[in-house]
């Protein structure tokens, strides 16, 4: 639904980032994996595509998400992977069959989401941290190599689509990408004077800003806890604290 929704609010190009289990050997947690093409082992898909379709990543958005990850020294691989929206249903003959069509992961997401984007003709690619080793029954959701992994997948892709298109402000602008350029407050605030906008009640209003000052809001100490909690590492070790006191409370009642 994601898909249909940015593909029909006019996006060009869409990068899916999450995370995935590994096949080979050589895949481990930690790792991340640049998506070529996808099998589609999903239900969704079928709707959409017959069963030969090929379901392949755009090459500009692979070299893009190459290119990020080189310059950023990331450990990558390249490789194809197998989408399945059955929880838990990867048996090891499957996994033993896929691991020899030369798959380099699974996941849950990347065949719906790439097959969508071929067809409504966008340019469309993925990125996943490799989360589990299938092969071997390894799960590492909590293991620091897979939380650091999750922060290079984000970075990568962040860059790729810095690099992938940039513009000039003037560019910008005359593509309505943003609405002004200004070189400080009081141009901004003349340049939103001069153009009216239609009002919620459907009237033409022109907002008067001339008289107006710029007053910095300072971040309050709710919000400055809120952000240090909001770290993984930090909101982990609160919730086992809390287990643990929850755990020496039930021990101590029923002394």
């Amino acid at each position: 639904m994601a898909t249909e929704i940015l593909c029909g609010a006019g996006a060009e190009a869409l990068v899916r980032i999450g995370s995935c289990g590994s096949l080979p050997d050589h895949v481990k947690i930690g790792d991340l994996v640049i998506v070529t093409g996808a099998v589609r082992g999903d239900g969704t898909t079928g709707y959409y595509v017959a069963r030969n379709f090929s379901t392949v990543a755009h090459p500009d958005i692979i070299g893009a998400l190459r290119q990020a990850a080189d310059s950023l020294q990331v450990r990558y691989h390249l490789g194809w992977i197998f989408t399945t929206d059955a929880l838990f249903q990867e048996t090891p003959e499957l996994i033993q069959e896929l691991n020899e069509q030369n798959i380099s992961s699974i996941d849950m997401v990347t065949s719906t989401f790439l097959t969508i984007a071929q067809l409504r003709q966008k340019k469309a690619g993925a990125i996943v941290a490799v989360s589990d080793e299938c092969l071997y029954g390894r799960f590492g959701f909590r293991d620091p190599l897979f939380v650091a992994a999750e922060e290079k997948m984000v970075e990568v892709a962040e860059s790729a689509v810095r690099q992938s298109k940039s513009f000039t402000d003037q560019e910008a602008l005359s593509q309505n990408l943003i609405d002004y350029v200004a070189p400080d407050e009081q141009s901004l605030f003349k340049q939103i004077e001069e153009k009216p906008e239609n009002g919620f009640n459907a009237q033409t209003e022109t907002p008067t800003l001339a008289a107006e000052t710029v007053r910095a809001i300072d971040v309050t100490l709710r919000q400055h806890i809120l952000d240090y909690i909001r770290n993984r590492s930090i909101a982990f070790g609160m919730l086992l604290v809390g287990a643990l006191a929850l755990y020496a409370d039930l021990n101590r009642r029923g002394e």
